[in-house]
């Protein structure tokens, strides 16, 4: 696996064989929430390219299936931290495994990421526009 690369806007991004993985942190957070980017696709489109470079082929994921995927996370994420704030113990065991299951954003090729169903099948049920218009700037 390879180091973390920082490089596009300081968002963690690392590569090994059939994976890519980013940072869910602060980083990442501040660049969706740019409103005059397209954060999540931009995000998809590095990663993809860093993953070529590196691992000299192309990644057997999308970039709709990877940004949608990169949405998921950040906002399950960002619902699991406020949802800790109420301090309901029950409440507040689940959303921390929530949060420590978003913290990295594994997205692998299907052979080798038993999820990767997910975000393709919202890419192909044409559900990506949808998506995109809910998560607004962020995507």
């Amino acid at each position: 696996m390879s180091e973390w690369n920082t490089e596009f806007h300081g968002i963690g991004v690392q590569c090994s064989d059939r994976m890519i993985r980013v940072k869910n942190d602060d980083a990442l957070a501040g660049f969706l929430s740019d409103p005059d980017t397209k954060g999540a696709l931009l995000v998809a489109k590095y990663a993809r390219a860093l993953y070529e470079k590196e691992m000299g082929k192309p990644i057997a994921i999308t970039e709709d299936s990877l940004a949608i995927e990169i949405l998921g996370h950040v906002y399950a994420g960002t619902f699991a931290e406020i949802a800790e704030k109420f301090h309901v113990p029950v409440l507040k065991t689940v959303m921390g495994k929530i949060r420590e299951r978003t913290d990295i954003i594994d997205c692998g090729e299907r052979e080798v990421d038993n999820n990767r169903f997910v975000w393709d099948e919202l890419e192909h049920m044409k559900l990506k526009n949808i998506i995109y218009t809910m998560c607004g700037r962020m995507a």
